[in-house]
């Protein structure tokens, strides 16, 4: 629904699927509207002080927020960025917004 918030979860892992923790990972959309919270940083879970924060802090997973504007009907394209290691692939994630 317009205006609010859609969880983002991403599970990372390395080239034999092994959970990969500690990164810097960041979205950007790439077609629509709306607005990536926490300046599209995704969070890893189980990193110290985070609000999401569970009981696997290596398991891979990343949480970032999404807020569809108020006049958003279209779907959402976010592109996922991981900035520590620059020749992990990219991840492309589509939303309907309705």
């Amino acid at each position: 629904d317009p205006q609010e918030a859609a969880a983002i979860i991403v599970f990372v892992t390395d080239e034999f699927g092994n959970p990969v923790a500690g990164h810097t990972l960041v979205g950007f959309i790439e077609a629509g509207s709306g607005t990536l919270l926490h300046g599209g940083r995704l969070q890893d879970d189980g990193a110290l002080g985070s609000a999401f924060r569970d009981a696997y802090s290596t398991d891979g997973v990343y949480i970032g927020e999404y807020q569809a504007s108020a006049i958003s009907r279209e779907p959402v394209r976010l592109r996922i960025l991981d900035l520590t290691d620059p020749t992990q692939p990219t991840a492309t994630v589509e939303l309907q917004v309705r």
